[in-house]
């Protein structure tokens, strides 16, 4: 069975990246990939949908590989990054590893590319896990001091939740508790950024209720 991948190429050539998704096929993948050739296509693809992997040409007519390799920077995203190119020499191959990409591949050599995708890739993995990791033990230990402050659970909660939002760098987040008597969740601490007016959407939601197993919080509920 062939792996699903999603590949974003940045290339000016259809015969080139026909040739990159060809070898990634013969290597078991079963690629879903978008080309893009300028800053402007590159920005919406990375905006608007997730990619395993890039893979970009270093020379074209109107965008270059360092500057897909720039972009990406500055979109704050950690996605493999390889160059596919024909163009590029031993000094510059040495530049573009210190610029941040991941490996560089000649284009008369793609026979390295499936071993170099599926390193890269597994690597990515690992430093995703890592960071998860990282954002629990920050969560665990804020919610731990918010406790140890605290008088009362009463107390603690609109902090917990505040703790939590503020050190995973979400806008919004919410409390829910179960009411066995009643067999339904309910919303009983909402935390929301300053800056960003969710009123409308508080108020709706602590109307709501849900029973085991319906919406998300009952979802949460009855897988555990």
């Amino acid at each position: 069975m062939k792996k699903a991948i999603r590949l974003l190429v940045v290339e000016d050539s259809e015969d080139d990246t026909s040739l990159i998704i060809k070898e990634l096929e013969m290597g078991g993948y079963d690629p879903y990939f978008e080309q893009v050739e300028g800053a402007e296509e590159m920005s919406a693809a990375l905006d608007q949908k997730t990619w395993d992997i890039i893979i970009s040409d270093y020379t074209m007519p109107h965008f270059s590989g360092i500057d897909a390799l720039r972009l990406l920077k500055q979109k704050g995203l950690d996605i493999p990054f390889i160059f596919v190119s024909g163009t590029i020499g031993e000094a510059t191959a040495v530049a573009v590893m210190k610029a941040g990409a991941h490996d560089y591949i000649a284009k008369g050599n793609l026979s390295r590319l499936v071993p170099a995708v599926e390193r890269e890739i597994k690597e990515a993995k690992v430093r995703m896990e890592l960071r998860r990791t990282e954002r629990r033990l920050v969560v665990q230990y804020a919610i731990t001091r918010v406790l140890a402050e605290s008088a009362t659970l009463s107390e603690a909660t609109p902090k917990i939740i505040q703790a939590v939002c503020e050190t995973t760098g979400w806008d919004i987040g919410g409390i829910w508790i179960v009411d066995h008597q009643a067999g339904v969740m309910h919303c009983v601490e909402f935390w929301r950024r300053s800056l960003v007016d969710f009123s409308e959407f508080e108020a709706i939601t602590r109307e709501f209720t849900f029973a085991r197993g319906e919406g998300m919080p009952g979802r949460v509920w009855a897988s555990g």
